[in-house]
């Protein structure tokens, strides 16, 4: 399941990416082109930016703690292969 949620992930942020110079091109023309159209461009992207911020700033103290199962999990994992040989993951 990690895996699949991973290449959703990986796939919206390739989007994302992507797809923001084109988007903020557009914002720009459509707003004149010129200088003026750069600021606003700049001006109407800022609050996404600003939120980005703040999410990453509220996550990141808790990213140790959702960190730490996943590491075991994978610890557990690395146990099990140097046992057993085998790489297959048991389903949760």
């Amino acid at each position: 399941m990690r895996g699949r949620t991973e290449a959703v992930r990986t796939l919206f942020r390739a989007l994302a990416e992507g797809g923001a110079p084109l988007a903020f091109g557009v914002v720009a023309a459509t707003h004149g082109g010129n200088n003026t159209g750069l600021q606003l461009a700049f001006l109407i992207t800022l609050p996404g930016l600003l939120a980005a911020a703040a999410i990453l700033v509220t996550a990141t103290p808790s990213y140790d703690q959702d960190r730490q199962p996943i590491a075991e999990q994978e610890a557990q994992h690395a146990a099990q292969v140097r046992s057993t040989g085998s790489p297959r993951r048991p389903h949760p």
